[in-house]
C-alpha cells in the first residue's frame, strides 16, 4: 500500500472510532529545518518541506493568535489532515458527528481529519500556533480543492504577522525591511477560493 493510501486509512479510522486527537510522546514530534522561508497564504504562513499535488504533502503551518478572518469562518479541504503542534497554544474547532466540538491544543497534540470536515484552528491566550502539517493528499494553493469556505465570501483582509516574533527559537529572529525572508506568491499564483454554500 502507498503511503498516501496508508495515511488516508488512518487518518479515516481515526475520525471514525472518535479517536482523533492524542499527545504524542516526544520521540514522535516531527523536527523542522532551520532557516524556513516563510510563504504567505490566506491568515497563516507556511513553508512547503516535500509537497508535491497528488501525494502526502508536508509543511509547516502558522496561524495568528487569537485567529483571522479566514480561520474563524469555518472551511474544508479536499484532501485528510494530520497537524501536530509544535509551539503555541491553540483551539482547533471542528463539526464531528454533527456538533461542534472543541480541543485545546498544546506542543505534542496532533489532530487528524478526513477531508471535507468544516474546522479552524486558531492560536489562543495571545499566542500563535506553530504546526507541522501533513496533508493528505496535496493541493496546491490555486486548487480549488486546497480550501473551501462556508460563508459564501470570496475575499478578505488579512493584518500581516510575523510568526518569528512568536517563535524566534524556532523560525529564527524577525528580519528587517531590507532583507526579508517572507516571500510572496506571485500574483499569477494567487491562491484561488472555491467558496460553498
Amino acid at each position: 500500500m502507498n503511503t498516501l493510501l496508508q495515511l488516508e486509512s488512518t487518518i479515516k479510522n481515526a475520525w471514525q472510532t472518535g479517536n482523533y486527537t492524542q499527545t504524542l510522546p516526544p520521540e514522535q514530534i516531527p523536527t523542522i529545518p532551520k532557516n524556513l522561508e516563510l510563504t504567505p497564504w490566506e491568515c497563516m504562513m507556511l513553508s512547503r518541506l516535500d509537497c508535491v499535488p497528488g501525494q502526502v504533502g508536508k509543511l509547516i503551518l502558522a496561524f495568528p493568535p487569537g485567529g483571522s478572518p479566514a480561520e474563524l469562518i469555518p472551511h474544508v479541504h479536499g484532501g485528510g489532515r494530520v497537524i501536530t503542534v509544535l509551539a503555541g497554544t491553540g483551539i482547533f474547532r471542528c463539526k464531528y458527528d454533527g456538533k461542534w466540538v472543541e480541543t485545546v491544543l498544546n506542543p505534542s497534540d496532533q489532530v487528524m481529519f478526513p477531508p471535507n470536515v468544516f474546522h479552524t484552528f486558531v492560536g489562543k491566550d495571545g499566542m500563535a500556533l506553530l504546526v507541522h502539517a501533513l496533508h493528505a493528499p496535496y493541493f496546491a494553493p490555486t486548487d480549488p480543492r486546497a480550501i473551501e469556505y462556508a460563508d459564501n465570501t470570496h475575499t478578505q483582509e488579512y493584518p500581516e504577522w510575523d510568526p518569528r516574533e512568536y517563535f524566534p527559537e524556532i523560525l529564527g529572529v524577525p528580519q528587517t525591511a531590507s532583507s526579508p525572508a517572507i516571500v510572496d506568491f506571485p500574483a499569477a499564483a494567487k491562491p484561488s477560493v472555491l467558496l460553498t454554500a
